[in-house]
């Protein structure tokens, strides 16, 4: 669904190079109906704005940089959605 934000023109709801399908089956397995509600696609979405940010290294989680101050966590840990309500 495009929308408008600050003059720019979004058409698309994943940044290139992020997995949107698959990210979106897990969106739409969880609780919230957040896509299928529209609040994913709006503009001041925190899901969304996570989605794209972490979801690039969705499929490479080697890629992604070391969180300062997490040794615990090891590069084979990858990255995982959890869609519950905290």
């Amino acid at each position: 669904m495009p929308f408008s934000y600050q003059g720019m023109e979004m058409t698309d709801r994943w940044l290139p190079g992020v997995p949107g399908e698959d990210i979106e089956r897990i969106f739409n397995a969880a609780p919230g109906n957040e896509i299928a509600r529209g609040k994913f696609d709006h503009p001041e979405s925190s899901a969304a704005l996570a989605a794209n940010a972490f979801g690039f290294f969705f499929k490479r989680p080697q890629d992604l940089p070391p969180l300062p101050d997490r040794e615990r966590v090891t590069r084979d840990t990858g990255v995982a959605y959890d869609c519950g309500i905290a």
